[in-house]
């Protein structure tokens, strides 16, 4: 057989084994092992079942240590539905496991917080990428290697009508805020902000004609404190700001909610930096005084004090 008749035989052969493998649904980057997991992910699922099911195993019932990876995996996908933000997300937990990291505080209140493990990054990464792309609840689709939730809600840039209300709102709380400084330096200003910010705020949402609130999850009023929902937008916003430089406004079209971030700077440290370096004692002894059980000290520059929730 001369060269051109094997080459045209290999290439024939090829194409057949191509053809078969498409059409029974595993291309190269879909081939599934005897489980039914896409070999992409294979590495992490043993990994999963050698490292975490001892704790997180499926079952238990009263004798459970800590939440099944199925809910872990869920809770996750709410908060990060990205999947890059999501393998971060979960890597930086589990090596370096805090209470405000947790997306699952009623797990971390059962539970007790886990320790931090010292498994490579890799491996975490290995088990998360798993955990994201597969679904091992029970039902039809299981272990399919293949994504099966659904994001119910897609990061949206919200329109730059709605931003604009969030900004107006900022610059009114802004303006009257640099005046009261301005009056009666920073100590002024947290008496301005126990009476006045939520007026402000509820004044220009009848003005704009949309609801707009200022929330936190370390909020010093708590009429500020945001929802267990809100809770979930702002952990996505602190990743994006650790891993970006920057967060992004996120819309929830579906009911009509859109979330601005709202970053520190240099002035908001006068208030809610640290004690002794950025607040002076005098400050201090007011926000003490008016707020006593504040949540909202021990920020720095360029970091996520909160967040505009803007409602159609």
């Amino acid at each position: 057989m001369d060269l051109s008749r094997q080459i045209y035989v290999v290439l024939t052969v090829l194409l057949v084994i191509l053809l078969g493998r498409c059409q029974s649904g595993q291309t190269a980057d879909n081939v599934l092992d005897n489980e039914g997991v896409n070999s992409e992910y294979a590495e992490g699922r043993d990994l999963a079942a050698k490292y975490c099911e001892a704790c997180h195993a499926k079952g238990g019932g009263r004798m459970r240590v800590a939440p099944p990876l199925q809910a872990v995996r869920n809770h996750y996908l709410e908060t990060f539905p990205d999947e890059e933000d999501f393998i971060y997300a979960m890597v930086d937990f589990v090596r370096h496991p805090t209470r405000e990291k947790s997306v699952m505080p009623g797990a971390v209140e059962k539970f007790g917080l886990m320790s931090a493990l010292s498994y490579s990054e890799d491996k975490i990464e290995a088990i998360a990428k798993y955990m994201y792309h597969v679904d091992e609840s029970d039902g039809e689709g299981k272990g399919k290697g293949k994504r099966q939730h659904k994001q119910k809600h897609k990061d949206q840039q919200p329109s730059e009508e709605i931003v604009a209300f969030a900004m107006q709102t900022k610059k009114a709380l802004g303006q009257q805020l640099m005046q009261a400084i301005e009056r009666e330096g920073a100590a002024g200003a947290v008496d301005f902000c126990h009476i006045e910010a939520i007026p402000i705020t509820d004044s220009m949402s009848e003005h704009l004609g949309v609801s707009v609130r200022r929330v936190s999850d370390k909020p010093r009023n708590p009429d500020n404190a945001a929802t267990n929902e809100e809770h979930k937008i702002l952990k996505r916003m602190h990743r994006q700001m650790e891993r970006h430089g920057e967060a992004f406004a996120y819309s929830d079209k579906e009911l009509g909610r859109h979330y601005i971030p709202i970053t520190t700077n240099a002035m908001c440290l006068q208030c809610h930096g640290k004690p002794d370096e950025h607040i002076n004692t005098q400050t201090f002894d007011v926000i003490n005084a008016r707020y006593p059980n504040d949540l909202a000290i021990g920020y720095d520059v360029d970091q996520i004090r909160g967040m505009f929730v803007v409602e159609e």
